[in-house]
């Protein structure tokens, strides 16, 4: 009414971020790519960061070390540059998988897809995926999630009786994680873990 903006005025939160994607854009690197999106009634702009190793590494560079993990990453080569490791030559170690080899069997379904937009519409056939897998075979299964919202939509369609699902809740402390795994291995079979990587 008085003309004067609140702290969290959403207008001028906007404003803000236009202006730094403006102030982005006029850097015009390479490495920033530009992207506009219309879906339905979604609208909205933004900047991309394709390679972060020339912003990363002075980063790097200022900190007394940095640790890097991942599972899933590969080639590591790759992955270090684009992250502005490679010229600080970086010290790389492998471990083997803690599962042994005849206990894993790789099974890829080309037909549900679990990217973001995805997930939503294909919880079913996720769901039906782990069923087939537990009646082929009786066992003990681990399910890793992306997130505890995916694990919560898949866990929706699942149709076991109690004692077979153990679910990890969000924020579990190390005493209750080591508990589910205690539960997992000694629990009846069939039995089913879902977690989140």
């Amino acid at each position: 009414r008085d003309g004067s903006a609140r702290s969290r005025d959403s207008v001028l939160e906007l404003a803000e971020r236009l202006l730094q994607l403006g102030m982005l854009a006029e850097e015009g690197e390479r490495e920033l790519i530009g992207y506009n999106k219309v879906d339905g009634a979604e609208l909205g702009v933004g900047i991309v960061c394709v390679d972060a190793s020339r912003r990363l590494e002075p980063i790097h560079r200022r900190a007394l070390g940095t640790i890097a993990m991942s599972a899933t990453l590969a080639p590591v080569d790759y992955y270090a540059e684009l992250i502005g490791l490679a010229r600080l030559d970086p010290i790389v170690t492998h471990a083997p998988s803690p599962f042994p080899e005849e206990h894993r069997h790789v099974a890829i379904v080309p037909a549900i897809g679990t990217t973001y937009r995805e997930r939503d519409q294909n919880a079913p056939a996720i769901a039906e995926v782990i069923h087939q897998t537990m009646a082929a075979r009786p066992g003990r299964y681990l399910a890793f999630f992306s997130s505890f919202a995916f694990l919560s939509t898949v866990q929706r369609c699942l149709r076991l009786p109690g004692r077979q699902l153990l679910v990890q809740p969000p924020a579990a402390p190390a005493r209750l994680r080591a508990r589910l795994l205690e539960d997992f291995r000694r629990g009846p079979v069939p039995r089913l873990l879902l977690a989140v990587l």
